[in-house]
């Protein structure tokens, strides 16, 4: 589970670290395409034999080429960005499993001990109606046993009578 977790937030950080590296790279290209630009604009000012006209059309195309770069570069990331939220979505996927099978197994456990304790109560009460048994029996051993110790007296004193006549 904490395996699937990581996954999740290295794949949102991931997420977030291609966005930034697209914003980035595209504003490079947006400032290096706007610095040539300007920069060939500036020699065409200064070069007589270039016309308004050439500066433009060089302009367009670094444009056009700016933007070629960049309409590719965002097609890799958009390729990224699927590729990772396919991961975040099967790492979810198994987070859900992951935490199926351990509610499925809490409730397992959770039958397993009632089960025991049902099964030790039981065997409480056996054993204390056992104990009551013996304890009943016990005392009717003891009463046994008195009753023949005053027979044993009556027999001795009657022995005694008869060896004094």
């Amino acid at each position: 589970r904490e395996h699937a977790a990581r996954l999740v937030a290295q794949a949102e950080a991931d997420v977030d670290t291609n966005r930034q590296v697209a914003e980035a790279t595209a504003r490079t290209l947006i400032d290096t395409a706007t610095g040539r630009a300007e920069a060939l604009e500036r020699s065409s000012h200064e070069a007589a034999a270039r016309t308004k006209a050439e500066a433009r059309e060089q302009a367009i195309e670094v444009g056009r080429k700016a933007t070629a770069e960049m309409e590719l570069l965002l097609s890799e990331i958009e390729a990224q960005h699927t590729e990772v939220t396919q991961e975040v979505n099967i790492a979810k996927e198994q987070l859900a499993q992951i935490d199926g099978i351990a509610a499925a197994r809490r409730a397992q456990l959770a039958d397993d001990v009632d089960s025991h304790r049902r099964m030790v109560s039981r065997y409480a009460n056996t054993a204390r109606r056992e104990l009551t048994e013996l304890d009943q029996r016990l005392a009717e051993l003891g009463d046994s046993v008195i009753d023949l110790n005053a027979v044993d007296a009556e027999i001795s004193i009657e022995t005694a009578y008869e060896s004094l006549s």
